[in-house]
């Protein structure tokens, strides 16, 4: 189960559910990507506010 969120609310250990491209299609991340604060930050740099993870409930 995948659950879409916003960038602010990204933990470090969440896991990519879906590609993340900006918006101009240009590739980001893909799917799969293991979340740790470095690339959370790289994310805000980019302007992305909602990301796809992995969910599993709790």
């Amino acid at each position: 189960m995948s659950k879409r969120i916003h960038i602010s609310k990204c933990k470090e250990n969440h896991v990519l559910a879906e590609d993340i491209v900006d918006d101009k299609g240009a590739f980001i991340l893909p799917c799969g990507t293991v979340l740790n604060g470095y690339i959370i930050t790289k994310l805000e740099q980019f302007d992305i506010d909602y990301v796809v993870v992995e969910y599993r409930g709790g």
